[in-house]
């Protein structure tokens, strides 16, 4: 009995966590400007847009997450924020990691370990 409703009661925290997660990654996702990193990022973005190829006129191929570059490029053609269209994969990518992250982890340490661990990702 106590295991059951210790489970139980680590599926709630996970369904908290979970969702405090998804609303702090989502409350501001095109809100602030870019970082460093994500304005590069957008810039080789652009150049695809222009050339079909994330190189800069200087000659240097922006070679990083070329995927996610590609993804990204449909968002900024159809007018979404340059902020929101760079943040918003990311988002995505990181929902489906939890969703892979908790089976794998649920499959090698069995469900509460999941749930913890799933826990403490969604929050951090």
């Amino acid at each position: 009995m106590y295991l059951k409703s210790s489970t139980s009661l680590w599926r709630t925290f996970a369904f908290v966590a979970v969702a405090a997660g998804v609303y702090f990654r989502i409350v501001g996702l095109g809100a602030w400007p870019f970082a460093t990193d994500e304005y590069y990022l957008y810039r080789s973005i652009t150049f695809v847009i222009e050339s079909g190829l994330p190189q800069f006129p200087c000659g240097g191929l922006y070679a990083r997450s070329l995927i996610y570059q590609y993804l990204t490029v449909p968002l900024l053609a159809i007018g979404v924020a340059p902020e929101l269209a760079v943040r918003s994969i990311a988002f995505l990518g990181s929902i489906v990691g939890l969703l892979g992250m908790y089976r794998l982890a649920k499959q090698v340490g069995g469900e509460r370990v999941a749930l913890v661990i799933l826990c403490i990702v969604s929050i951090s």
